[in-house]
């Protein structure tokens, strides 16, 4: 009897402690992300005066940069990109009614805000110079200049030309 007591103390030991098990409820759980960068575009406003009366010597082109936003590490730039002349950048002026004999247009010089004469020496100079360069705010004078001892300057003559210009933002 001592056996049988002995096995049945055993199995309410073993019984008793018994550890209860769950089956497992597995799930899971999704978050989609998303990120629209909406960051602001660069803004500037160049402005460039739309005609402009020459004088024999130097004549002042003031060149403003304002309202700039959003440029970060860059500047604006403000290029040389050429003249009415159709071969060439020439920085001529013609005359609208030229008398005979007397030559059809005169040249001038275009200097940089350093006062350095865009081109050199030459009257034929490269699109794509850099006249301003700004990072922010400011004005700028281009000094444009008839020399005083041009011949042939026909008093009361009118001459005509135009300057074009380049903008654009670049890496600093």
């Amino acid at each position: 009897m001592k056996k049988y007591l002995s096995i049945i103390l055993a199995l309410a030991l073993v019984l008793s402690l018994s550890v209860p098990v769950f089956a497992a409820n597995e799930s899971s759980a999704q978050t989609d992300l998303s990120f629209t960068a909406e960051l602001a575009a660069p803004s500037y406003t160049v402005t460039i005066p739309s005609s402009l009366n020459l004088n024999l010597g130097d004549t002042y082109l003031p060149i403003e940069i304002s309202e700039v936003e959003n440029i970060d590490n860059k500047a604006v730039v403000v290029t040389f990109e050429g003249t009415q002349q159709s071969a060439g950048v020439n920085q001529f002026i013609t005359l609208l009614e030229p008398p005979k004999g007397v030559l059809s247009g005169i040249y001038y010089g275009i200097y940089d805000i350093n006062n350095l004469r865009i081109g050199g020496g030459s009257n034929v100079i490269s699109a794509g110079l850099y006249l301003v360069a700004m990072n922010g705010e400011g004005e700028a004078n281009i000094r444009i200049n008839i020399p005083t001892d041009t011949p042939d300057i026909v008093p009361g003559a009118t001459y005509q030309g135009h300057i074009v210009f380049g903008i654009k933002l670049v890496e600093l």
